[in-house]
């Protein structure tokens, strides 16, 4: 699934799914997205689970034209609802939109797997990314989706129908 933007000023970005060779670069952004977070001990991720998460569902890539990536989202069919999570963006980058580019693309990317509604996991001390990625997954109109805070601070909160 290769698919370019809509969005002129992204006009050259384009999202795929994540092959294993593209792993470590993506366990590296992955971490470095997730530095700024005092409350996580160690790193986000690793190569094993990132490779293990290959088994069950797909890792979305946001690239641009020379295949240098940007951020990524892992994307998982559970019936007919969608699951999101692991949403990272290269800090380099971040504040370009690009976290929305991406969720865009993974919910697409679900919809036409015949998911009707989407789950999506946020680091509940995060809670300031939920409106935004919320409204991107809503862009899409064939998915259902509503917020629904996490109970405790260390717990993913969910966006879910």
């Amino acid at each position: 699934m290769t698919q370019m933007t809509q969005d002129t000023s992204h006009a050259s970005l384009r999202t795929r799914p994540a092959a294993p060779a593209d792993l470590p670069r993506l366990v590296r952004i992955i971490n470095a997205a997730y530095s700024i977070e005092s409350f996580l001990d160690g790193t986000r991720t690793d190569l094993e689970h990132l490779t293990a998460s290959l088994q069950t569902g797909t890792i979305l890539v946001l690239e641009e034209a020379d295949g240098n990536p940007l951020a990524s989202v892992y994307a998982e069919v559970r019936g007919e609802r969608g699951y999101l999570g692991l949403l990272a963006v290269d800090p380099a980058h971040q504040g370009r939109g690009l976290a929305r580019l991406v969720v865009e693309a993974a919910a697409e990317h679900l919809r036409r797997q015949g998911c009707r509604a989407l789950d999506i996991s946020v680091l509940s001390l995060r809670t300031e990314l939920l409106p935004s990625i919320a409204a991107s997954a809503l862009s899409k109109p064939a998915l259902r989706s509503s917020i629904t805070p996490a109970p405790s601070a260390t717990a993913p909160a969910a966006i879910a129908s």
